[in-house]
């Protein structure tokens, strides 16, 4: 009787167990590579008991077990720009923690959120297997912009495809204006969506100074519909209602 050969994925480890086991890849970001353990398959989580289960209470979509495009471009902008060490930064909606581990890079000490706790293992994971140290270089906690804690404020703040959704706008600009710590900064990566327009408006009428940036972090003139850029945001004099 032969013995059955196991899969390629059965054999990488993660940080829990997923259907169709993990990948890991080393993701080309501008001129570095990040190593980035992340699903193998993950359609296959759609069809996971847990995920059928918590659609029946409501819509649930495992988007952090993505690697979106734009998260690797977003990655990039991290070879620009005056990055202070040991400034302290909070990534929102982490999924696999390319961002993070960018930031990391730079020298930067990352506190990875994310509203889903697989994302925040996961994003953790991958910290540590590219050689960071937990707590000393990161952390990681859930986190729901809805209901942010207000016991720690961040000298930068990132996110990544999150202003998709006009719903989530005014929410994430409360939680920004608790979370960034005075003479911060936001940078949010966006691949160019129509709402991300809605969103810079909003956050202008909201009292925000808010910067369109390409990802070598040189200013834009205008609106990028499917192509990437980044929006940066600092406080203005005015508090943000």
């Amino acid at each position: 009787m032969t013995a059955e050969i196991p899969h390629t994925d059965d054999l990488i480890p993660g940080p829990f167990l997923v259907p169709g086991g993990w990948s890991r890849d080393n993701i080309e970001c501008g001129n570095r590579h990040y190593p980035l353990t992340r699903p193998a398959q993950p359609d296959l989580l759609l069809d996971d008991p847990r995920v059928l289960e918590e659609n029946e209470e409501g819509v649930y979509i495992p988007y952090w077990a993505l690697l979106w495009p734009a998260a690797a471009r977003m990655a990039a902008m991290f070879e620009h720009g005056d990055w202070t060490p040991g400034a302290t930064a909070l990534e929102l909606g982490c999924g696999v923690g390319l961002v993070g581990l960018a930031a990391l890079q730079a020298g930067l000490r990352v506190t990875f959120t994310d509203y889903r706790q697989e994302a925040v293992e996961l994003a953790c994971w991958n910290a540590r297997e590219a050689g960071f140290q937990a707590d000393a270089d990161f952390d990681g906690s859930q986190l729901d912009w809805n209901d942010p804690p207000t016991v720690r404020t961040f000298d930068h703040i990132f996110g990544c495809e999150i202003v998709y959704e006009t719903d989530f706008h005014e929410p994430l600009l409360r939680a920004l204006s608790i979370l960034l710590a005075p003479g911060g900064r936001c940078w949010f990566g966006d691949s160019g969506r129509i709402n991300s327009d809605k969103f810079f408006a909003l956050a202008t009428s909201c009292g925000w100074k808010i910067t369109r940036l390409d990802r070598r972090l040189h200013p834009l003139t205008e609106p990028r519909i499917g192509r990437f850029q980044v929006f940066c945001l600092e406080r203005d004099v005015t508090p943000v209602s």
